[in-house]
């Protein structure tokens, strides 16, 4: 009778261990991650396969980050000094629609957990892709960053220009018009402008814009007639044409 008893609080026993360590796993299941991939690791190709085809990714390619300060090795000898280049990494954000473990997360990446970790806050790790809001470390664009996630590139387009002063929309849009070699029509640069999603600064600077574009013109191919291929007027009762 004692057997029986016992094998029966065996048994009951090893039902809520199961079930506890069941709920503990669950505890430890996010669903946002980074993960740092550097280019000279023997499993990289494996790693950037595995990371660019899941469900919802998004990443950058670092290759100008700096090291702030001089780093000594355990002897007291240099290994890395203050301004020398980081080894080209590059820097994911997935996330999962059902939850996972950091550790089975390291398995399926092929990669080591310290490589990895959850993310709080995922708006401020997809600003801190491009460094938005660091202003000592280089700033990278936003063109350069690549998604598998058409819902997620959005966001992180969105959340950077709509946190973007104007006076940096507009710059941005001064250097098209200031750096491009050829004759500037206004057409192909407000297509120009959608693409890069500053059209905001773009209509509300118009009158601004026409005129740089027409110094442009002037200065580099001679007057056209001193005006620009479409006026003010024209250009906004036109402005369908560029929403292709």
């Amino acid at each position: 009778m004692s057997k029986k008893k016992d094998v029966k609080v065996e048994t009951g026993t090893s039902v809520l261990d199961a079930g506890a360590k069941e709920k503990e796993k669950d505890k430890h299941r996010r669903y946002s991650y980074g993960l740092i991939i550097y280019e000279d690791d023997p499993m990289f190709d494996v790693q950037y396969e595995a990371l660019t085809t899941m469900n919802s990714a998004i990443w950058i390619r670092h290759d100008k980050d700096m090291w702030p300060d001089t780093v000594y090795n355990d002897d007291g000898t240099i290994k890395y000094e203050a301004g020398d280049y980081k080894k080209p990494h590059y820097h994911f954000l997935v996330k999962f629609k059902n939850g996972i473990a950091l550790n089975a997360l390291a398995k399926k990446v092929s990669c080591a957990e310290n490589q990895i970790e959850f993310v709080k806050n995922f708006n401020s790790a997809l600003k801190y892709l491009i460094h938005y809001g660091y202003d000592d470390k280089y700033q990278y664009s936003v063109e350069e960053v690549r998604s598998n996630s058409e819902n997620l590139k959005l966001r992180f387009e969105t959340l950077i220009l709509d946190d973007t002063p104007e006076v940096r929309k507009v710059q941005q849009i001064q250097d098209m018009i200031e750096t491009y070699d050829g004759y500037i029509e206004l057409g192909v640069l407000g297509k120009s402008v959608q693409k890069a999603n500053i059209w905001d600064a773009f209509r509300r600077n118009l009158t601004y814009f026409i005129r740089l574009v027409d110094n442009h013109n002037a200065k580099h191919f001679g007057a056209m007639n001193g005006q620009s291929d479409l006026d003010y007027g024209t250009y906004c009762s036109d402005r369908s044409k560029f929403d292709d």
